[in-house]
């Protein structure tokens, strides 16, 4: 099944799989990318966006169109190594920052914030993903998993492992 796939207009975007159990994140997903569409957000600010849905022929959803993001497959978890100089680890730190804070400002939760959803794409900067919800154990006090204050709370940990 391929994944990188270019729409009627020409975009290129990211196909994103839907699984049949997956109701409740499938929900949270959309109706996240609906405040983010209305949200009015910095266009440069780098988080994954929907352009779209794939259905079939009962109009079910089996999958989501959106931004594609040149990371050749870098989560910051993979991009964070030993050798990370501390000058791309700041840079990293900071965009996370300024990302969440400006989703935070538009009252958008992230949800499942770790370093898995972040990838780093082929210019070195940091793009947020994955706004379904969900919860990591080790990341968010999973009483607050969903909320802002979990998102602030994953972010210093994120921020944390970005700094070593």
């Amino acid at each position: 099944m391929p994944r990188k796939v270019r729409l009627n207009d020409g975009t290129i975007a990211f196909l994103k799989l839907v699984h049949r159990g997956d109701k409740q994140f499938l929900k949270n997903e959309l109706d996240t990318y609906r405040k983010i569409d209305g949200a009015q957000l910095d266009n440069m600010v780098r988080i994954s966006c929907l352009h779209g849905l794939v259905r079939n022929n009962d109009r079910v959803i089996f999958g989501l169109l959106l931004t594609y993001i040149d990371c050749e497959c870098v989560t910051l978890s993979c991009a964070v190594q030993p050798g990370t100089q501390v000058a791309q680890r700041e840079k990293w730190a900071a965009q996370i920052q300024e990302i969440v804070g400006q989703l935070h400002d538009a009252g958008i939760v992230w949800g499942d914030a770790k370093p898995d959803n972040i990838l780093i794409d082929v210019n070195e900067d940091a793009w947020v993903i994955d706004f379904g919800g969900g919860y990591t154990e080790g990341w968010v006090p999973k009483s607050l998993a969903g909320t802002m204050e979990g998102d602030r709370i994953a972010l210093e940990k994120i921020v944390e492992y970005i700094r070593g």
